[in-house]
């Protein structure tokens, strides 16, 4: 899902349903500058000690360790999962934030879009539908589908 996502950020979540990891939509997009940059830079790397000059040396460092910092971030994303969707006493995370006065229903189960996922309707009356993959296990999904319910019941919301 995308990165710097209201879901994302939120760190007051009731529940959350964690899906596996999928690459970031820029690193998708620019994978193939950056191997480039890196083949680049790695073959520029024996050159650094050579005695060549040292803002030369200091680029090429610099790079690498840029390169390193990636690896490391990407890494922890892995790890961590994708949050898919979420609520919290502000609302309900769809992977955007749609305050609860905002929600007109919810609905848990097939989509029209995909098999397993969630649907928020929203007072406007766009629709926004979070597919679950297949990774994610059905007594989680199950969980969060209850708690999801037994939620929007409490502040009145309708159930489809």
């Amino acid at each position: 899902m995308a990165s710097g996502s209201a879901l994302d950020a939120a760190g007051d979540l009731d529940a959350v349903l964690e899906g596996p990891w999928v690459w970031p939509p820029w690193l998708l997009r620019f994978r193939i500058p950056l191997v480039l940059v890196l083949a680049a830079d790695l073959a520029l790397l024996p050159l650094t000690f050579s005695g060549v000059s040292w803002v030369f040396s200091a680029v090429v460092v610099a790079v690498l360790v840029a390169f390193v910092v990636l690896i490391f971030v990407l890494l922890m994303g892995a790890r961590s999962g994708t949050r898919l969707v979420g609520y919290s006493p502000r609302g309900v995370f769809a992977p955007d934030l749609v305050p609860w006065d905002r929600v007109a229903g919810v609905r848990v189960g097939k989509t029209a879009g995909s098999g397993r996922g969630v649907t928020v309707e929203r007072t406007d009356g766009a629709p926004l539908e979070v597919a679950i993959p297949t990774t994610v296990t059905e007594p989680e999904y199950r969980a969060f589908a209850a708690a999801l319910r037994a939620e929007a019941t409490e502040r009145g919301i309708r159930l489809s």
